[in-house]
């Protein structure tokens, strides 16, 4: 009869501890991964890392809900921007409940 060592009892602190490690090493990785990526982007584009992209110079105020419409580019920004932030104070008027006109 040969003498069989008997296998380690389960921790699972141990299993846990081995897991985050794991996991600790894996995000690093994709930091890494990220961090070199931007680089590369910024190289592909010319510009440098400190430099904000630049803000689209056409302000959507209203967009149609199919984009597969035959006037869906004439329909974009219809509505003016001025009667689109009357509707926004509208909405947001001093002294209204949140819930003053949600039915219970």
């Amino acid at each position: 009869m040969t003498n069989r060592s008997t296998p380690p009892e389960y921790d699972p602190q141990h299993e846990l501890a081995e897991t985050l490690d794991e996991l600790r090493e894996q995000l690093a990785l994709l930091r890494e991964s990220i961090h070199q990526l931007r680089g590369d982007m910024h190289l592909l584009t010319g510009r440098p890392r400190d430099v904000e992209p630049r803000r689209s110079v056409l302000r959507i105020t209203s967009l149609p809900k199919d984009p597969t419409a035959p006037n869906f580019f004439r329909r974009i920004n219809a509505v003016p921007a001025e009667q689109l932030d009357a509707m926004r104070a509208e909405l947001v008027r001093p002294g209204r409940r949140q819930d003053e006109d949600d039915p219970v």
